[in-house]
C-alpha cells in the first residue's frame, strides 16, 4: 500500500518549518538521499541502520544483509528526512505528535566530511555496493 497510495506527510510542515534546520523526502533512497543532505549541509552523518523504523515484513527480510541494503538503498519510501538540532529536538517531536505523525531519531549529523557512514546494530560500518536507486 505505501508504494500503490503513498501518504504525504503533509501534517509535518509546521513542525518542519518551526523547527528543523533541513528537511527532504526520501524518494530514492534513504542512504542516497541523507547522502544528498549531508553533502549540501557541508556535513558528514551516521546512519543507524538498526533505528530505521521498518514495516513487520520489512524488518524480517532485513535479517538478511542483501535485503537489507535493498530497504536503505532502494527508493519509493515517500517520507520525510529531517535534521533537527538537538535542542530543537523535544518541540520537535512534540509538535509532530500533536500532527499525528510518528518520527524517529535514526541518526545525526557530524564533523565536514560529507560522507554518511551506516552502522549497523551492533555499532559496526556497513558497506552498500549503492547509496540509492539508479534510475538509469
Amino acid at each position: 500500500d505505501r508504494y500503490l497510495i503513498p501518504e504525504p506527510r503533509v501534517a509535518l510542515a509546521g513542525a518542519v518549518r518551526d523547527h528543523a534546520h533541513a528537511a527532504m523526502d526520501v524518494s530514492d533512497g534513504l542512504v542516497g538521499d541523507l547522502s544528498r543532505l549531508a553533502r549540501a549541509s557541508r556535513l558528514g552523518a551516521i546512519l543507524d541502520a538498526s533505528a530505521v523504523p521498518l514495516s513487520p515484513a520489512a524488518r524480517v527480510m532485513a535479517r538478511e544483509p542483501r535485503f537489507l541494503e535493498t530497504v536503505l538503498t532502494g527508493g519509493d519510501d515517500y517520507e520525510i528526512l529531517a535534521t533537527v538540532p538537538i535542542a530543537n529536538t523535544d518541540a520537535f517531536e512534540q509538535a509532530c505528535e500533536g500532527a499525528g505523525v510518528t518520527v524517529t531519531r535514526i541518526g545525526r549529523l557530524v564533523g565536514d566530511s560529507r560522507e554518511v557512514a551506516v552502522v549497523g546494530g551492533d555499532g559496526a560500518p556497513m558497506a552498500f555496493k549503492g547509496r540509492n536507486f539508479a534510475h538509469f
